[in-house]
Protein backbone atom coordinates (compact mmCIF):
# COMPACT_ATOMS: atom_id res chain seq x y z
CA UNK A 1 0.00 0.00 0.00
CA UNK A 2 1.17 3.55 -0.58
CA UNK A 3 0.04 6.85 2.00
CA UNK A 4 -1.12 9.96 0.38
CA UNK A 5 -0.85 13.41 2.25
CA UNK A 6 -2.02 15.20 -0.18
CA UNK A 7 -5.10 15.16 -3.47
CA UNK A 8 -3.93 12.78 -5.44
CA UNK A 9 -5.00 11.24 -9.19
CA UNK A 10 -6.45 8.16 -10.26
CA UNK A 11 -5.60 7.34 -13.69
CA UNK A 12 -6.88 3.36 -13.74
CA UNK A 13 -8.89 1.21 -11.91
CA UNK A 14 -8.55 0.98 -8.18
CA UNK A 15 -9.57 -0.16 -4.98
CA UNK A 16 -8.70 2.36 -2.45
CA UNK A 17 -8.51 1.90 0.99
CA UNK A 18 -8.60 4.55 3.35
CA UNK A 19 -6.99 4.99 7.00
CA UNK A 20 -7.09 8.12 8.91
CA UNK A 21 -4.47 8.27 11.93
CA UNK A 22 -4.11 10.16 14.90
CA UNK A 23 -1.59 13.10 14.95
CA UNK A 24 0.46 10.54 16.88
CA UNK A 25 -0.29 7.61 15.21
CA UNK A 26 -1.87 5.56 18.19
CA UNK A 27 -5.46 5.80 17.16
CA UNK A 28 -6.62 5.24 13.41
CA UNK A 29 -10.09 4.64 11.90
CA UNK A 30 -10.48 2.74 8.42
CA UNK A 31 -13.34 3.24 5.74
CA UNK A 32 -14.72 0.82 3.29
CA UNK A 33 -12.68 0.62 0.11
CA UNK A 34 -13.19 2.95 -2.30
CA UNK A 35 -14.05 1.22 -5.93
CA UNK A 36 -12.72 3.71 -8.82
CA UNK A 37 -13.47 1.87 -12.54
CA UNK A 38 -13.06 3.48 -15.92
CA UNK A 39 -16.15 2.41 -17.80
CA UNK A 40 -15.69 2.05 -21.95
CA UNK A 41 -18.44 3.62 -23.79
CA UNK A 42 -20.88 1.69 -26.01
CA UNK A 43 -22.98 3.02 -29.12
CA UNK A 44 -26.47 1.16 -29.35
CA UNK A 45 -27.72 0.36 -33.18
CA UNK A 46 -30.88 0.04 -34.31
CA UNK A 47 -32.35 -2.16 -37.11
CA UNK A 48 -34.60 -0.83 -39.84
CA UNK A 49 -37.73 -0.06 -37.86
CA UNK A 50 -40.74 -1.21 -39.24
CA UNK A 51 -44.15 0.95 -41.09
CA UNK A 52 -47.13 -0.71 -39.06
CA UNK A 53 -50.75 -0.22 -39.56
CA UNK A 54 -53.14 -0.94 -36.77
CA UNK A 55 -53.05 -4.81 -35.75
CA UNK A 56 -50.00 -5.05 -37.66
CA UNK A 57 -46.48 -7.09 -36.16
CA UNK A 58 -43.37 -6.05 -36.95
CA UNK A 59 -39.53 -7.13 -35.98
CA UNK A 60 -37.52 -4.40 -34.00
CA UNK A 61 -33.44 -4.83 -33.10
CA UNK A 62 -30.71 -3.27 -31.74
CA UNK A 63 -27.22 -4.41 -31.00
CA UNK A 64 -24.12 -2.68 -28.87
CA UNK A 65 -20.88 -1.98 -30.27
CA UNK A 66 -19.55 -4.21 -26.91
CA UNK A 67 -22.12 -7.00 -28.49
CA UNK A 68 -23.70 -7.31 -24.92
CA UNK A 69 -27.08 -8.46 -24.95
CA UNK A 70 -29.83 -5.80 -25.16
CA UNK A 71 -33.11 -5.41 -23.77
CA UNK A 72 -35.96 -3.79 -25.35
CA UNK A 73 -39.63 -2.16 -24.72
CA UNK A 74 -42.15 -0.50 -25.24
CA UNK A 75 -41.83 2.98 -22.98
CA UNK A 76 -45.21 4.47 -24.08
CA UNK A 77 -48.09 4.38 -26.96
CA UNK A 78 -50.22 1.88 -28.55
CA UNK A 79 -48.31 -1.43 -29.08
CA UNK A 80 -46.75 -4.25 -27.26
CA UNK A 81 -43.40 -6.00 -27.27
CA UNK A 82 -43.08 -9.76 -27.43
CA UNK A 83 -39.25 -10.93 -27.82
CA UNK A 84 -38.51 -8.91 -31.10
CA UNK A 85 -42.52 -8.74 -32.57
CA UNK A 86 -43.85 -5.51 -31.97
CA UNK A 87 -47.64 -5.78 -32.32
CA UNK A 88 -49.75 -2.58 -33.08
CA UNK A 89 -52.54 -2.11 -30.61
CA UNK A 90 -53.78 1.16 -32.04
CA UNK A 91 -52.82 4.25 -33.85
CA UNK A 92 -50.08 6.77 -32.84
CA UNK A 93 -46.75 7.06 -31.84
CA UNK A 94 -44.96 4.36 -30.25
CA UNK A 95 -41.55 4.80 -28.17
CA UNK A 96 -39.17 2.33 -28.17
CA UNK A 97 -36.20 1.72 -25.65
CA UNK A 98 -33.14 -0.57 -26.09
CA UNK A 99 -31.14 -0.38 -22.92
CA UNK A 100 -27.38 -2.25 -22.30
CA UNK A 101 -27.14 -2.43 -18.41
CA UNK A 102 -23.19 -2.77 -18.98
CA UNK A 103 -20.52 -4.37 -16.75
CA UNK A 104 -17.24 -3.84 -14.74
CA UNK A 105 -15.79 -2.66 -18.61
CA UNK A 106 -18.55 -1.03 -20.40
CA UNK A 107 -20.92 1.95 -18.91
CA UNK A 108 -24.38 1.53 -19.34
CA UNK A 109 -26.46 2.70 -22.41
CA UNK A 110 -29.57 3.86 -23.47
CA UNK A 111 -31.59 4.58 -26.76
CA UNK A 112 -35.00 5.39 -27.71
CA UNK A 113 -36.78 5.56 -31.03
CA UNK A 114 -40.45 6.12 -32.04
CA UNK A 115 -42.62 4.12 -34.26
CA UNK A 116 -45.31 5.94 -35.93
CA UNK A 117 -48.50 3.21 -36.44
CA UNK A 118 -51.25 4.33 -38.99
CA UNK A 119 -54.85 3.45 -39.39
CA UNK A 120 -55.41 -0.35 -40.86
CA UNK A 121 -56.77 -0.40 -44.57
CA UNK A 122 -60.91 -1.33 -44.85
CA UNK A 123 -61.33 -4.26 -47.50
CA UNK A 124 -64.82 -4.49 -48.35
CA UNK A 125 -66.12 -8.14 -49.52
CA UNK A 126 -68.96 -8.70 -51.80
CA UNK A 127 -71.65 -11.04 -52.80
CA UNK A 128 -71.68 -12.24 -56.30
CA UNK A 129 -73.74 -9.73 -58.33
CA UNK A 130 -74.99 -11.59 -61.22
CA UNK A 131 -76.97 -9.99 -64.11
CA UNK A 132 -80.26 -9.39 -63.63
CA UNK A 133 -83.89 -9.18 -65.03
CA UNK A 134 -86.30 -6.33 -64.91
CA UNK A 135 -89.58 -7.30 -63.10
CA UNK A 136 -87.06 -9.63 -60.68
CA UNK A 137 -88.04 -9.68 -56.96
CA UNK A 138 -85.91 -7.26 -54.86
CA UNK A 139 -83.02 -9.25 -53.00
CA UNK A 140 -80.57 -8.43 -50.41
CA UNK A 141 -76.81 -7.21 -51.09
CA UNK A 142 -74.82 -7.64 -47.84
CA UNK A 143 -71.19 -6.07 -48.06
CA UNK A 144 -69.00 -6.76 -44.98
CA UNK A 145 -65.86 -4.96 -43.58
CA UNK A 146 -62.47 -6.40 -41.93
CA UNK A 147 -63.03 -4.04 -39.48
CA UNK A 148 -66.12 -5.57 -38.48
CA UNK A 149 -67.50 -1.92 -38.61
CA UNK A 150 -71.38 -1.90 -40.40
CA UNK A 151 -71.37 -0.99 -44.28
CA UNK A 152 -73.48 1.05 -46.22
CA UNK A 153 -74.73 0.45 -50.00
CA UNK A 154 -76.12 2.98 -52.02
CA UNK A 155 -77.46 3.35 -55.39
CA UNK A 156 -74.28 4.98 -57.50
CA UNK A 157 -75.83 4.98 -60.60
CA UNK A 158 -78.67 3.00 -62.72
CA UNK A 159 -82.28 2.18 -61.93
CA UNK A 160 -82.56 0.70 -58.79
CA UNK A 161 -82.86 1.65 -54.89
CA UNK A 162 -81.90 0.00 -52.04
CA UNK A 163 -83.42 0.09 -48.35
CA UNK A 164 -82.42 -1.41 -45.40
CA UNK A 165 -79.77 -3.73 -47.10
CA UNK A 166 -82.38 -4.73 -50.25
CA UNK A 167 -81.94 -3.72 -54.04
CA UNK A 168 -84.86 -2.91 -56.08
CA UNK A 169 -84.86 -2.80 -59.73
CA UNK A 170 -86.73 0.38 -60.80
CA UNK A 171 -85.71 -0.17 -64.53
CA UNK A 172 -83.51 -1.84 -67.07
CA UNK A 173 -79.83 -1.36 -67.74
CA UNK A 174 -76.69 -0.78 -66.03
CA UNK A 175 -76.67 -0.11 -62.10
CA UNK A 176 -73.86 0.78 -59.34
CA UNK A 177 -73.81 0.19 -55.94
CA UNK A 178 -71.87 1.81 -53.69
CA UNK A 179 -70.53 0.33 -50.26
CA UNK A 180 -68.97 2.66 -47.72
CA UNK A 181 -67.79 2.74 -44.38
CA UNK A 182 -67.00 5.60 -43.31
CA UNK A 183 -63.51 4.81 -40.61
CA UNK A 184 -63.32 4.54 -37.06
CA UNK A 185 -60.50 5.43 -34.72
CA UNK A 186 -58.25 2.57 -35.67
CA UNK A 187 -59.56 2.40 -39.58
CA UNK A 188 -59.52 4.42 -42.59
CA UNK A 189 -62.35 5.09 -44.35
CA UNK A 190 -63.01 2.77 -47.15
CA UNK A 191 -65.60 2.91 -50.44
CA UNK A 192 -66.09 0.14 -53.44
CA UNK A 193 -68.33 -0.01 -55.96
CA UNK A 194 -69.79 -2.86 -58.02
CA UNK A 195 -72.03 -2.77 -61.12
CA UNK A 196 -74.23 -5.27 -62.76
CA UNK A 197 -76.44 -5.59 -65.72
CA UNK A 198 -80.36 -5.43 -65.65
CA UNK A 199 -81.90 -6.55 -68.74
CA UNK A 200 -85.54 -5.81 -70.34
CA UNK A 201 -88.24 -8.91 -69.09
CA UNK A 202 -90.45 -9.87 -71.81
CA UNK A 203 -93.22 -8.63 -69.73
CA UNK A 204 -91.77 -5.26 -70.18
CA UNK A 205 -90.92 -4.97 -73.80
Amino acid sequence: SEAFFAPFPVMSNADLRVVAYSPNFDQSRERPSVAFRFLQPQVLSWGALPKLRFGDKGEVSASSSSGLPVVLSVVSGPATLSGNQLSATGVGDVVLRAVQAGNDVFASVTADRTVSVSKAIQMLTWPTLGSKTFGDPSFPVSVSANSGLPVTVSVGSGKAKVAGGTVSLTGAGSVTLTATQAGSPNYEAGTESKSFAVEIGRAHV
